[in-house]
């Protein structure tokens, strides 16, 4: 088998680092109760303020792996309270050769930090993308991608939203008009994702959601 299930994601580098200290400041200003948006390389390049209608907080690294993410939740994300969490991760873990089931362990055990928190906070897990430039990853991607997508289908407030499909063509191919030289997506990548989530949302501008308009 390509992967390594023994293999560990390391320490996080001193940039990493870095970026978790600002992220821990930033957070002393951060406003209680909106929405984070936490994960990895496509996350961290994603823009909030232009493609979602309410505040999102976005506390992404890239590189950041799922669990190296889960050591740092709580000074990252959930001392702010957030009321709704958006979680995308996993594709890193999957370039670097970790065990499908490795990541869908830690995936789980972040939502269910995030719920241990509080019970009643709305989390969003998004499918991990197609990755266009970086070898053939779709069978390990579509295995967590299966099982992430029934994980959470009797919680109320769990929800994994499926970008992959919108993403990729009939044969499971991505659509180049979707990505970046570099694989990841560009902005109509990430308008692809934003409906989606805001699809899992049952968001609607004219009527009173969950999310409220930015503040």
């Amino acid at each position: 088998m390509w992967f390594n299930k023994k293999k560990k994601s390391g320490e996080y580098t001193p940039t990493q680092m870095q970026k978790i200290k600002d992220y821990e400041y930033l957070n002393t200003l951060a406003m209680e109760g909106k929405s984070v948006l936490i994960g990895d390389t496509a996350a961290s390049l994603f823009p909030c303020e232009e493609l979602f209608p309410f505040r999102v907080y976005n506390r992404s690294i890239a590189e950041d792996t799922a669990d190296k993410l889960l050591s740092r939740l709580e000074r990252n994300c959930v001392n702010i309270a957030p009321r709704t969490v958006i979680l995308m991760i996993g594709a890193t873990d999957i370039i670097n050769g970790r065990n499908p089931s490795d990541i869908l362990e830690n995936i789980r055990a972040i939502v269910a930090r995030l719920v241990d928190t509080n019970e009643k906070r709305y989390i969003y897990v998004c499918s991990i993308p197609p990755l266009t430039s970086r070898g053939n990853y779709s069978a390990a991607i579509g295995s967590v991608n299966t099982a992430l997508s029934t994980s959470w289908s009797d919680q109320k407030y769990i929800r994994y939203f499926d970008a992959y499909d919108a993403l990729t063509d009939e044969s499971g191919v991505a659509k180049s008009i979707f990505f970046a030289s570099d694989g990841i997506p560009n902005i109509h990548g990430f308008a692809v994702i934003a409906k989606k989530l805001l699809e899992a949302m049952n968001y609607n501008p004219n009527q009173n959601n969950q999310h409220r308009n930015k503040q």
